[in-house]
C-alpha cells in the first residue's frame, strides 16, 4: 500500500509538473510579449517625444525675421544683384541664429532652403565638431561656415570660404518636394536612423499691393538615433535595441542581427503614434529571441524599425526556476506526507491483516474459536472487526450444537447396537428351537409310518 501510494504521487508530481510548465511556457510566451510591448512603447513615447521637440524647434526656427530673410535672399538669388555687404550681414545673422537654436535644441542639424529647394543656411553637430554657415549665390555660389570644437562659443569661431564641405554635402538641394504644413519624416543613410521635422516658413507677400501670406521657405530639423538614444532605450527597457534603415539593414545595436526577419512594406502601416507592433520569434548566433517590432514610417513613406529582443533562454530559465521551486515543495511534502502514510496505512492495515490471519486460521482448521479480535473505535475497520468477532461468534455457537447432537447421536447409535446383538441372540435361540421341532417332526412322522406298517 505504502508502495502504490509513493507510485501515484509521483505520478501526480509528474502529471502536475508537465502541465504546470506547459502553461508556464504559453504563459511565458505571453509574458514576453508583455514585456516587449512594454519596451516598444518607451521607445514609442520617447520618439513622440523627440518629434514634438523637432516641430517646436522647426517652428522657433520659422520666425518672421526668418521669413523675411529668406524672402530677401530669394529675391537677390533670382535678381543676382543686391548690396554685398547687407547680403552678408543677412546671411550671418541667419546662420548664427540657426546655430544658436541648434546647439540649444541638441539637434543632429538644422537647415534653412527656399522656394527652389536650395540650401541657405546650416548648422551640423558631429561628435567632434560643430559647423555652420549659409550658402551664397551671389555674385556666384559660394559656402561660408565656421567649425567649432565642442565646448567652444560661436563669436571665438573664424568664418571661411570653400565651394564645398563633406558635412553638408547631401543637403544642398531639397529631397523631394516641400510639404505645405509641418510633418515628421524618419528616414535612414548608411549610418543612422534620423527623425526629421519640416515646418514651412511663411512670410508676407506685397507684390500684389494687398498684404497677402505666402511660403517662401522650409526648415528641416534633424535628429540622429545614435548610440546614445540606443543605450538610453536599453537602459530603460533592460533589453538590446536596434535599429534598421529602410532597407533592413542594421543601423546600431545587436551586432549579430544583421538583417530585419520582416518585411514590414507588406505589413499594416500608420503614423507613429497609431501604429500596432509586431511580434515573432528569431534564432540568431547568441540564441533564440522572441521580438517585438515599431515600424518607423514617416510622412515621405520611408520604412524603418525599432526591435526589442527578449532571450528564450531568460524565459526557459523563469520556467525552469517555477519547475525547481515546485520540485522543493513536492519533495518537502513528500517528506512531511511519506511518515504520516506509513502511520496511516499501518494503522489501516493492522486490524485487516489480523482478520485475514483469523480467516486463514480458520480456513486451514487449526483456528481458535474462542479468539476474538481486538476492537477500537467506530470507523469501518472497526465494524468489520465487530462483525467478524460475531461471525465467529455465530460459528462457534453452531459447531458446539454440532458437537452435541453427535454425542446424543453416537449413544443412540450405541444403544441400537446392543438392541441389535439381542435380537440377533433371539433369533438363534429361535432358529435352535426351530430345529428340534423339526426333528421331533420329522421323527414322528417316521414313526407314524412305521405303525400305518404294522397295521
Amino acid at each position: 500500500m505504502i508502495v502504490g501510494s509513493f507510485f501515484m504521487f509521483a505520478l501526480v508530481i509528474i502529471l502536475t509538473t508537465t502541465v504546470v510548465s506547459t502553461l508556464m511556457r504559453k504563459q511565458s510566451r505571453g509574458a514576453s510579449n508583455g514585456l516587449l510591448k512594454k519596451s516598444l512603447n518607451i521607445i514609442r513615447d520617447d520618439l513622440l517625444g523627440k518629434e514634438q521637440k523637432l516641430l517646436s524647434f522647426g517652428h522657433q526656427a520659422a520666425s518672421s525675421q526668418t521669413a523675411a530673410n529668406v524672402k530677401y535672399i530669394h529675391e537677390a538669388k533670382v535678381a543676382q544683384t543686391a548690396d554685398l555687404s547687407m547680403l552678408r550681414s543677412t546671411y550671418e545673422e541667419m546662420a548664427i541664429s540657426v546655430a544658436q537654436i541648434g546647439m540649444a535644441a541638441l539637434v543632429s542639424s538644422l537647415s534653412i532652403y527656399d522656394n527652389d529647394g536650395d540650401l541657405i543656411a546650416f548648422f551640423v553637430n558631429e561628435n567632434d565638431f560643430i559647423a555652420f554657415g549659409y550658402r551664397s549665390f551671389v555674385p556666384h555660389p559660394t559656402l561660408r561656415y565656421i567649425r567649432l570644437t565642442p565646448g567652444q562659443d560661436i563669436e571665438s569661431g573664424e568664418w571661411m570660404s570653400s565651394e564645398s564641405i563633406s558635412e553638408i554635402k547631401g543637403q544642398l538641394k531639397l529631397q523631394g518636394q516641400a510639404p505645405q504644413k509641418a510633418v515628421v519624416w524618419v528616414d535612414s543613410d548608411d549610418r543612422f536612423v534620423h527623425l526629421s521635422a519640416l515646418v514651412p516658413i511663411f512670410g508676407v507677400d506685397y507684390g500684389t499691393g494687398k498684404a497677402q501670406e505666402m511660403q517662401v521657405g522650409l526648415i528641416v530639423v534633424v535628429q540622429q538615433l545614435d548610440q546614445l538614444f540606443l543605450s538610453k532605450m536599453s537602459d530603460l527597457t533592460g533589453m538590446p535595441i536596434t535599429l534598421f534603415g529602410a532597407e533592413g539593414s542594421n543601423l546600431g545595436g545587436l551586432e549579430t542581427y544583421t538583417k530585419l526577419s520582416v518585411d514590414l512594406i507588406n505589413q499594416d502601416l500608420s503614423s507613429l503614434d497609431r501604429q500596432s507592433y509586431l511580434f515573432n520569434e528569431i534564432n540568431l548566433k547568441s540564441g533564440g529571441y522572441f521580438q517585438g517590432i515599431l515600424p518607423l514610417v514617416g510622412s515621405n513613406s520611408r520604412v524603418c524599425a525599432a526591435t526589442a529582443l527578449f532571450s528564450k533562454a531568460n524565459a526557459e530559465e523563469n520556467v525552469w526556476q517555477i519547475i525547481r521551486l515546485l520540485a522543493i515543495a513536492y519533495l518537502s511534502c513528500m517528506l512531511l506526507i511519506m511518515p504520516l502514510v506509513v502511520i496511516f496505512s499501518n494503522s489501516l492495515t493492522r486490524p485487516i491483516h489480523r482478520i485475514v490471519e483469523g480467516l486463514t486460521n480458520i480456513a486451514r482448521g487449526e483456528g481458535d474459536l474462542t479468539q476474538r479480535l481486538e476492537i477500537k473505535g467506530n470507523d469501518e475497520i472497526a465494524r468489520l472487526a465487530r462483525s467478524f468477532n460475531d461471525f465467529i461468534e455465530k460459528l462457534q455457537l453452531m459447531i458446539q450444537h454440532i458437537v452435541r447432537n453427535a454425542v446424543d447421536l453416537n449413544d443412540s447409535a450405541s444403544d441400537l447396537s446392543k438392541l441389535s446383538d439381542r435380537m440377533n441372540q433371539g433369533a438363534c435361540i429361535m432358529a435352535t428351537k426351530s430345529t428340534t421341532v423339526t426333528e421331533a417332526t420329522d421323527t414322528m412322522s417316521a414313526n407314524m409310518t412305521i405303525a400305518s406298517k404294522s397295521m
